[in-house]
């Protein structure tokens, strides 16, 4: 029963290690998409201020177009 004690209790000690690892992982890939979300979100606010300010340019230009006729 000693052995068979001491071997559950290194099992149970690498297992606590795994643990603190895929903690650590999870804690880092949070951190990730977080960023991913930040960057995300900046990113589809430049594209759309962008496509008005593209849009009000063709708008211009389709009508300085029309005025040349």
């Amino acid at each position: 029963p000693f052995k068979e004690t001491m071997a559950n209790t290194q099992l149970l000690v690498d297992s606590g290690q795994t643990m603190k690892l895929a903690v650590e992982y999870l804690a880092v890939a949070d951190a990730a998409m977080r960023d991913f979300r930040v960057g995300l979100a900046a990113s589809e606010r430049d594209f759309d201020r962008g496509t008005r300010i593209n849009r009000s340019k063709i708008a211009s230009n389709w009508a300085k177009i029309n005025s040349m006729k």
